[in-house]
């Protein structure tokens, strides 16, 4: 679960500036 949370996490991160850039 711990190496789901750390791959997962910055995923959303990147998504989520990605989206406040545009």
């Amino acid at each position: 679960m711990d190496q789901f949370a750390k791959e997962t996490i910055p995923i959303s991160l990147e998504e989520e500036m990605r989206k406040s850039y545009l």
